[in-house]
């Protein structure tokens, strides 16, 4: 079974953070400058919370471009799922899917390793899926 370290080294890019004290504006501007869906809020080196887009969606929804002032703390998920680098492809894929969360960050210890987004997971699983699909249908050909 696949586990979240064969993602994280196949990523092989930094893991972007924000503070709780940044404003909300930077937490976009950083989305956008580095392509990416969601930035884990860091304090003292401890994971506190995670922000993505769909948050700051919704803040904007509320608040008007008001929201873009707020400070990150005041739009992020508090209650933030880790998951460590032997968690499995599948474990993360049911994680996401039960709590509706895109992003996983990943801890090693209490250190901050990755974070892993389900277009990810979708890259590593579906090809493997497709070769199971294939070899299985070689078997059957090959049984007759």
């Amino acid at each position: 079974m696949l586990k979240v370290k064969e993602l994280i080294l196949l990523k092989d890019n930094p893991v972007w953070t924000i503070s709780p004290d940044e404003s909300v504006s930077k937490a976009v501007q950083l989305l956008t400058e580095k392509k990416i869906g969601a930035l884990p809020v860091v304090e003292n080196s401890s994971v506190i919370g995670i922000i993505s887009e769909r948050d700051i969606v919704r803040a904007v929804d509320r608040e008007g471009t008001a929201a873009l002032n707020l400070l990150v703390e005041q739009v992020m998920i508090k209650e933030v799922i880790v998951i460590s680098a032997e968690t499995t492809l599948e474990d993360c894929m049911n994680l996401m899917t039960d709590y509706h969360f895109r992003h996983l960050p990943v801890l090693e210890g209490d250190e901050l390793v990755g974070i892993v987004s389900i277009r990810d997971l979708i890259k590593k699983v579906l090809p493997q899926r497709d070769a199971l699909i294939e070899d299985l249908e070689k078997y059957i050909r090959g049984g007759h």
